[in-house]
């Protein structure tokens, strides 16, 4: 059922905020894999990212943008005449909103105001994603799971932006969306764990387990080499191709469900 869904993308012109951090260079090359024409906007990816290693700017229409910036979004996004768009652009750790927080505001808060207002101003686009966070919600400590309900909140600025991201969302559904044609979701991430990703806490605990001997009772897995749960279905390299992205998509194993 899903792969016949997946089939939809091919053909399809796709934007993607965020492109060159890591989900944005797995969902790109997903999407290319789909047979989607994908354009991406955002910063210049960091050297040793994903995105340059395994040369995804060779897949798609890199474009370099700030999603801070109104007007050059809305000239790319007008330029590109998306069928569909994936808003992935964020500051998306805790620890640095705390040493930035106007900065991480005027990313995740006002980058999807941006985002929305480009959208509705393309009639091209019928349907948009907007990732936020699990991180959205408003920490009360409670024992059960957070519902889709839960009131948005968050203690620390990344997670209050994340909130805010939601409430902006729903409010230009309610404002501009709601009998456009233009379909708006958002999808709200957790951690991610995979092939080519930045320090995690798999990587982090492995350094802090004690050694014995001179053998270390963990080894830290390649960043390139790490197994994404999340995405165990994926397979982003074409068995045709023999360039560096096959090389590096190519070793992944996936783990099941």
């Amino acid at each position: 059922m899903i792969a016949e869904a997946l089939k939809a993308y091919s053909g399809r012109r796709v934007f993607v905020t965020g492109h060159t951090g890591f989900k944005g260079a797995w969902l790109c090359s997903w999407l290319d894999h789909l047979g989607a024409s994908i354009t991406g906007y955002a910063l210049p990816a960091e050297s040793r990212s994903l995105f340059n290693q395994a040369r995804v700017a060779d897949q798609i229409q890199s474009l370099e943008g700030d999603i801070r910036d109104l007007d050059r979004l809305k000239a790319a996004l007008a330029d590109a005449k998306p069928e569909i768009v994936f808003h992935m652009a964020a500051q998306s750790l805790v620890r640095p909103s705390y040493d930035e927080p106007v900065e991480t505001f005027a990313i995740n808060a006002m980058g999807t105001v941006h985002l929305l207002e480009a959208v509705r101003n393309v009639p091209s686009v019928k349907a948009a994603v907007i990732v936020t966070s699990d991180k959205c919600y408003e920490n009360d400590c409670r024992a059960e799971p957070f519902a889709e309900t839960a009131a948005m909140g968050g203690h620390d600025p990344y997670s209050a932006s994340k909130g805010c991201a939601e409430l902006v969302t729903a409010a230009y559904v309610r404002s501009f969306f709601a009998h456009s044609g233009c379909a708006i979701a958002s999808a709200r991430a957790g951690n991610v764990i995979g092939g080519g990703g930045p320090d995690c806490p798999g990587p982090r605990a492995s350094r802090g387990i004690r050694t014995s001997g001179n053998r270390s009772t963990a080894e830290r897995h390649s960043s390139v080499a790490a197994r994404p749960r999340t995405a165990r279905w994926l397979s982003a390299a074409r068995p045709s191709r023999r360039d560096r992205r096959a090389e590096i998509f190519g070793r992944l194993e996936f783990w099941p469900a």
